[in-house]
């Protein structure tokens, strides 16, 4: 099986890391307005989009070039959305001032699409113009390359597609790997746009990457992507600079982790011929062939994308209407004949029942909905690597929602990106959730992802700076003793806490305010308790699978199942997923001078701009400490 993964790692991996230019599209210009004369419109736009993976459900997206070739201000309004007869509900909007003889850069959010999208453009909020952007979906894994080098990246990916013909299997891969190639200095603000690819591969040129894009790259990092770094890192000092100096490997090759994903550095693009051993490794390592595997489309574990069950909702009171019918069926019957054949009125019959009936249904629908009350209820889990050395905190989390009024909008944090799998509909479906994003206030959605009285899942992939904490300090009988600050609480009555210090020594504690004491054992039940608690969770009954990725996105999804090897196949069982997902950090062992625990409040979670009434939660967060918090 490990050679089996060796194998088509490398296969999907080669075709990436090569920068392919089999679909990358060209740069398409217009001028507004686009009924007028093209010397003497005032605006000018260069489109460009990018193919963004169907199997990884993130975002992808389309860089305008925007120039004001008048001597007046002007704005332009760009609106984008999903060709009328998409399986998805997505919209965004965002506008751009320009001054005179000025030159701006957006970039629009895109989700993995074949149909398609409209872009819709305003000029001073006037006549609305409409071009189509083609469909940008990869139907396999996506590459994204920012290099300025696109023959050499040609050139080699003519090289690795003969190597990619003769090592992939004819069983357990039935897709292609795509790639594009960007500018360094075309890399997006935000690392959300980057979310949509399975791999970012840059070439570093000396360090000439600016200070907030190599920051971009490190959260989209973070967050469970893979980059591949080639060349002169340049300043040790940089961001990137201090990435790799902190990996582990040769003068020609290192890697490392950082928050969930991993990356790799090559001294010299060169070295991708010659692909040495580690770096074979480092491909089956990162995943690459388990991609195929996932049922759903979405970066987080399987398990993330089925819908947890929220106490209360949907429970019938069955004692109460049992009592109810009785009672409704012996006021109906012999209480109503009887008073209506005292009056004489029999005939009032006809007229009393079905009355009756009405108001007996109107008051079961009035209690259904004053029981389901009008806040938003709903269930969480949560994932948080909290690295105290630099106040940083990655969370993923799942929250299943149920909300008796919808909200008007939800303000997303700047670092947040949500996905949910609720807005994809089968064909000629109502659509019921869209994902509506207007980038004109931030990071804000509006309230049509989270619609009245509908089960919602929906997963937050959240990157922030934060100064919550726990310390660990030494008591007077040689144990240790949790410190708590800022809003990370333990969570109350299941206080299991594993705790390995700077000797790598174990310890644990049951009980919330009980000393830690030193045992291996106890640790490592406690550990695998813990991260298994996440795949535990009670889940939503329902009748059809959970996935839904391939039956529109993947061609051969009839055949599905019979296409993947035994290897792949055995990725799809609960748990699974997750352990790799965590693996190499907390699975089979801890690093020395971290923590494992479960909260009862986690400050990393985005509360999205809305009160939620959690009946059931399991948080949990995953602790690498200063120094200074080991007392």
């Amino acid at each position: 099986m490990i050679r089996f993964g060796l194998k088509v790692a490398l296969a999907l991996a080669l075709l990436l890391l090569s920068g392919t230019l089999h679909s990358q599209a060209s740069e398409v210009q217009y001028h507004l307005p686009l009924d007028g004369p093209n010397e003497t419109a005032p605006v000018f736009l260069g489109i460009q989009r990018t193919r963004a993976s169907a199997l990884n459900g993130g975002l992808g997206f389309i860089r305008i070039q925007v120039r004001n070739r008048d001597k007046i201000p002007h704005s332009v309004s760009f609106d984008l959305d999903l060709a009328s007869y998409g399986p998805t509900g997505f919209r965004a909007h965002r506008t751009i001032q320009l001054a005179a003889s000025e030159k701006g850069r957006i970039y629009l959010p895109m989700p993995a699409s074949r149909n398609g999208m409209h872009l819709r453009m305003r000029l001073d909020g006037g006549q609305r113009f409409q071009v189509r952007v083609e469909g940008n979906h990869s139907p396999g894994l996506a590459c994204l390359s920012f290099s300025r080098d696109a023959a050499a990246a040609q050139g080699l990916a003519r090289t690795l597609d003969a190597a990619f013909t003769r090592t992939t299997p004819t069983k357990g891969l039935q897709m292609l790997a795509t790639g594009q190639v960007l500018a360094q200095t075309e890399i997006p603000p935000r690392w959300q746009l980057l979310s949509g690819f399975d791999l970012i591969r840059v070439a570093l040129a000396g360090g000439e990457i600016r200070p907030e894009s190599q920051a971009v790259l490190t959260a989209y990092l973070s967050m469970g992507g893979r980059v591949v770094l080639v060349g002169n890192p340049g300043s040790p000092d940089s961001i990137l600079g201090r990435l790799i100096a902190e990996g582990e490997g040769t003068s020609k090759f290192r890697k490392g982790r950082s928050g969930f994903g991993q990356w790799a550095w090559v001294a010299d693009q060169k070295e991708l011929y010659r692909l040495p051993k580690s770096f074979k490794t480092w491909l089956a390592d990162s995943g690459f062939w388990l991609a195929r595997a996932k049922r759903h489309s979405g970066s987080a574990p399987d398990d993330f994308y089925r819908k947890l069950h929220i106490p209360g909702l949907g429970e019938v009171p069955v004692r109460l209407f049992f009592f109810l019918i009785l009672v409704f069926a012996v006021l109906v019957g012999p209480v109503n004949l009887i008073y209506w054949r005292r009056k004489k009125k029999p005939q009032m019959l006809l007229l009393s029942v079905p009355v009756a009936g009405i108001a007996f249904t109107a008051l079961i629908l009035t209690y259904g909905f004053i029981a389901e009350g009008f806040d938003i209820k709903g269930s969480i889990r949560s994932m948080t690597l909290l690295d105290q050395r630099d106040h940083r905190a990655v969370n993923l989390t799942q929250r299943t929602l149920f909300a008796g009024l919808g909200p008007d909008k939800l303000d997303l944090g700047p670092g947040t990106h949500l996905e949910t799998d609720d807005r994809t509909r089968q064909w000629r479906a109502p659509q019921t959730h869209i994902l509506d994003m207007d980038l004109d206030h931030g990071n804000r959605l509006s309230g049509t992802i989270l619609p009245s009285r509908t089960e919602t899942n929906l997963v937050t992939w959240t990157h922030s700076k934060t100064r919550e904490r726990l310390a660990f300090q030494r008591t007077e009988g040689g144990n240790y003793r949790v410190i708590e600050t800022g809003g990370l609480v333990r969570n109350t009555g299941q206080g299991d806490i594993v705790f390995r210090d700077l000797d790598g020594k174990y310890w644990v504690s049951n009980q919330s305010g009980a000393d830690l004491v030193q045992d291996d054992s106890k640790a490592k039940d406690a550990r695998m308790s813990l991260l298994l608690g996440l795949s535990k969770q009670p889940y939503r009954q329902i009748k059809r699978s959970f996935g839904y990725r391939h039956s529109y996105y993947y061609s051969a999804s009839r055949n599905e199942e019979a296409q993947l090897s035994d290897a792949m196949r055995q990725q799809r069982k609960p748990g699974v997923q997750l352990k790799r997902f965590v693996n190499g950090r907390f699975w089979n062992g801890m690093p020395p001078g971290s923590y494992l625990v479960r909260v009862g409040s986690d400050p990393a979670v985005d509360g999205m701009g809305i009160e939620i009434r959690y009946g059931s939660r399991y948080q949990l967060v995953l602790g690498l400490l200063a120094k200074e918090d080991i007392r």
